[in-house]
C-alpha cells in the first residue's frame, strides 16, 4: 500500500483560519492519535494545532483566531509525520494480529490436549477464524 498523501483541501471544512486537508487514504482515529504524538515533539509543528474531522486533518495555528499560514518546509515535515504515524499504526495493528494468533494457537493447543472445546461466555465452541 502507497504511503498516506494529502491530495487537496476540501473548501467547505476550510476558512481563513483552518485547513481541512483530504488524505488517501482518509485519517484513522489511530493514525492521528500518533501523528499528534509527534507533532508534540517537534518545535516546528508546535505552531499548529490539529484535529481529525470526518477523516480529514484540520490544521490552523495554534494561537487561536490567528489565519492559517503553512510555511513551505512544513509540507514535508506534515507529510513525514502522516507517514510515521501510518506506520506504528500498521506495526500495532501487526503486533495485535501475531498475539492473537499465538492465543488462538495456545488455546486450540491446549484444548486438544484435554480433548475438549474452546467456548465463549454462552458455552458455545469457537472456530478462531483469523
Amino acid at each position: 500500500m502507497p504511503p498516506i498523501r494529502i491530495t487537496a483541501v476540501f473548501n467547505p471544512m476550510s476558512s481563513k483560519e483552518a485547513a481541512a486537508l483530504i488524505t488517501e487514504p482518509p485519517i484513522s482515529e489511530e493514525v492521528f492519535a500518533h501523528f499528534v504524538e509527534l507533532c508534540k515533539q517537534s518545535n516546528e509543528m508546535l505552531r499548529y494545532a490539529f484535529e481529525l474531522k470526518e477523516g480529514m486533518l484540520v490544521m490552523r495555528m495554534a494561537e487561536k483566531g490567528k489565519p492559517i499560514i503553512v510555511r513551505g518546509e512544513d509540507h514535508s515535515e506534515i507529510v513525514g509525520k502522516l507517514v510515521c504515524a501510518e506506520d506504528a499504526d500498521a506495526r500495532i495493528q501487526e503486533q495485535a494480529m501475531r498475539e492473537q494468533l499465538e492465543r488462538k494457537q495456545v488455546l486450540d493447543n491446549v484444548a486438544k490436549v484435554f480433548g475438549v472445546d474452546v467456548v465463549d461466555e454462552r458455552g458455545r465452541r469457537l472456530d478462531f477464524d483469523l
